[in-house]
């Protein structure tokens, strides 16, 4: 998910969807040579910048998955912001790959 903030500066603070029971907004970094994921409060989004989310580094978790995601589907999500208030995105669900899956392991 790719973020242009053509605005002024704002922050997403949060996200939901009916596909799931809970969205948290995570940052993975490394650490002394090991990958760290934290939960985090917010992204910030500076005026006219563009924030990436993206497997790896900044990105969203959805827990409690309310039926499986298959490749090719989308669902609705509400991204709640700071100054711009609710915006309504649709998801695409791709296909994982073999990269992705080994840093997850919930």
């Amino acid at each position: 998910m790719i973020f242009k903030n053509t605005g002024a500066a704002d922050r997403l603070l949060s996200a939901t969807t009916a596909a799931s029971s809970s969205v948290e907004i995570h940052n993975m970094s490394m650490d002394g040579g090991m990958m760290r994921m934290r939960r985090l409060d917010g992204i910030d989004l500076p005026a006219g910048g563009t924030v990436v989310l993206a497997s790896g580094g900044l990105h969203m978790m959805v827990f409690g998955l309310k039926a499986p995601l298959r490749a090719g589907a989308s669902f609705p999500l509400e991204l709640r912001f700071e100054n711009a208030g609710k915006v309504l995105v649709q998801v695409n669900v791709e296909a994982n790959s073999a990269a992705t899956n080994q840093n997850h392991k919930h």
